[in-house]
């Protein structure tokens, strides 16, 4: 009995070590205009962080089967409008979704209704996010919700932004958090420091100040979009306000899909799905 309690305390063990050695993949999705992005983690974790309009959904759904992916670990839905929760509504449908945090907030749209409607059906657990919150996975990989640190009230504001660490190597999801966010953040000193980070509301100017970038520091800078657009995001201060600080930009747009993979020590230029422009060669 010693014996084979001895073998299994080795293979756990191991199973660990090769979790700890692995390697987290971060793609962000070229659904347009719109936010879709999949973590994919050392030990085979799947957390979603929006899933883009309804039809962006198709192509995340697409991607996950290509994959041969079944289950959905962490559904994050980081605010109710529909280029983000539009999508959501087919994973819930077509996959196993284990856990669902969102803000509780409802908005009148399409988009949302179908997300509502698939919500039915849902058998997984629900976590209405407000305050500070922090998940460890068996990966060693961690989620630092940052915002909202209230009840939700307001779409943008109280957006959720999620830190993901493993390792050394983070990276800060913002979805469509606009200054007053950034401003919360900063007054409470939470750590924002990170690798990558996803440009808040496919770089309007009503976000990713200055002074936030400064607190974010990050290399690389992720633009979900697609350009022209009617907003004319991302808007060129904000491009401007990135390059004078040294970091580069990658654009769904440009790029198609973008992966990054990190072994937790260092992160290097992502690959696209595209043929990248000489600015980033």
């Amino acid at each position: 009995m010693r014996r084979v309690l001895y073998f299994i305390l080795i293979f756990l063990l191991s199973q660990s070590v090769l979790a700890s050695e692995g390697q987290l993949t971060i793609t962000f999705f070229d659904v347009g205009i719109a936010d879709a992005a999949l973590i994919e983690t050392p030990a085979g974790e799947h957390i979603l962080i929006d899933g883009g309009t309804e039809e962006g959904g198709g192509k995340v759904a697409n991607y996950l089967k290509s994959r041969r992916v079944k289950t959905i670990d962490i559904m994050i839905a980081t605010h109710p409008h529909p280029d983000h929760v539009g999508g959501l509504a087919k994973i819930l449908r077509e996959f196993e979704v284990r856990s669902l945090y969102d803000t509780g907030m409802e908005y009148e749209c399409e988009g949302f209704a179908a997300y509502r409607e698939a919500l039915k059906a849902f058998k997984g657990t629900t976590t209405t996010l407000f305050g500070r919150m922090i998940l460890s996975l068996p990966s060693g990989v961690h989620l630092d919700f940052l915002n909202p640190k209230r009840q939700a009230k307001h779409i943008h504001t109280d957006c959720i932004v999620v830190r993901i660490r493993y390792g050394d190597i983070a990276a800060l999801f913002t979805g469509d958090a606009n200054d007053v966010t950034e401003g919360v953040l900063l007054f409470d000193e939470v750590p924002l420091k990170s690798d990558i980070l996803k440009v808040s509301h496919h770089g309007a100017s009503d976000a990713t100040g200055e002074e936030f970038l400064k607190a974010v520091a990050p290399r690389y800078a992720v633009i979900p979009v697609t350009a022209p657009n009617k907003y004319g995001r991302p808007h060129q201060v904000v491009l401007d306000r990135l390059k004078s600080m040294g970091i580069a930009v990658y654009r769904t747009d440009e790029c198609g899909d973008i992966t990054f993979t990190t072994d937790g020590k260092s992160v290097g230029a992502p690959k696209c799905t595209r043929k990248l422009s000489k600015e980033h060669q």
